[in-house]
């Protein structure tokens, strides 16, 4: 069986985004953070907003999009001036409106107002975004989202409804384990997405694998094979049911709004990344394991070195150099 550990080590760190990435991500989303600040204490004359980094970003499961692709930012709009009265709050809409407001004029690129969030767009290779949902603070200090397409699919007044994703970080990171191989199992997940995402597996968002992998997670030793187990764990648990729920009440469904050819679609790639992988253990010779898994990963993933050559290495690695001494002789 090829131990294929040390190619999956290496692939992390291809698709785990920089420190200094990172550092330009927050810098830039920090930026937007001042701008609607300011527009609220000088334009609209309120209280400010307080703002809590949300997603992939604060779960550190971010990964580097392939080509085509950008990074995508959450950072929650907590608004601080709306009152106890939910009868006396504004629409989505006018919320929405409040954030393009602020934001127009900052990129190069107006903001985008989206059902659940307003998006601000970055040029960058790759170009990325920030996406900015707005909350609300219930009397049970409980978020609650301002969501347009509930509005929009209503005639009646829609209040913002309960979406708590400072709980969903919470739940994440108080199941990630010492050495981190979930987070990897859950980048490895996300990179397998992005490159099978023109073949069906491009429908499930991030956050529904994180949360797929999360709750099928299988460690061992080596994460070629924690990989491969909580792949079949996770296709065995939809092979009965496809639905991947929230674990934090209002438990949405994030498989809600799939269709059923891409509910088969999905399926059918899993089970292949599941098979393929089974395959990529049963290789004796790693060079072929690594093309296997090469087919599913894509490019990223790297070729294993011949045999030969890592032979040589750890043989350099092994031999220490003679020490001379004064006399000639080796010491």
């Amino acid at each position: 069986m090829a131990n294929c550990d040390d190619l999956f080590q290496t692939f992390d760190e291809k698709i785990s985004v920089s420190s200094a990435r990172k550092k330009m991500l927050r810098k830039s989303r920090n930026a937007i953070r001042d701008r609607i600040r300011k527009h609220f204490k000088e334009v609209l004359k309120v209280t400010v907003p307080k703002f809590h980094g949300q997603g992939s970003y604060s779960m550190d499961t971010l990964v580097n999009p392939p080509e085509g692709c950008d990074y995508d930012i959450d950072d929650g709009v907590y608004l601080k001036h709306l009152g106890d009265d939910p009868a006396k709050w504004p629409t989505a809409a006018r919320v929405h409106q409040w954030i393009v407001d602020a934001t127009t004029g900052y990129t190069d690129q107006d903001p985008q107002d989206r059902p659940r969030c307003v998006r601000v767009i970055y040029k960058g290779d790759p170009p990325y975004h920030v996406d900015l949902p707005c909350y609300v603070m219930s009397a049970s200090d409980v978020p609650l989202l301002f969501d347009k397409s509930r509005e929009n699919a209503s005639s009646a007044p829609v209040s913002p409804y309960e979406s708590d994703p400072r709980g969903m970080t919470d739940w994440y990171c108080e199941r990630v384990d010492e050495d981190d191989q979930l987070r990897r199992t859950v980048r490895y997940s996300k990179a397998w997405k992005d490159y099978q995402r023109d073949r069906g597996a491009g429908v499930a968002k991030g956050l529904a694998l994180t949360i797929l992998v999360t709750e099928t997670f299988v460690s061992d030793t080596r994460d070629d094979i924690a990989f491969v187990k909580t792949v079949s764990a996770a296709y065995t648990r939809l092979s009965t049911n496809i639905s991947i729920r929230k674990p934090l009440t209002p438990f949405e469904d994030l498989t809600a709004a799939w269709t059923t050819k891409q509910r088969e679609d999905f399926l059918e790639r899993l089970k292949q990344l599941r098979d393929r992988g089974n395959d990529a253990l049963d290789e004796e010779d790693k060079e072929k394991a690594a093309k296997i898994w090469q087919k599913v990963l894509g490019d990223r993933f790297p070729d294993a070195k011949p045999e030969d050559d890592t032979k040589k290495e750890k043989a350099l690695r092994t031999s220490a150099p003679a020490i001379i001494g004064s006399d000639g002789r080796s010491a």
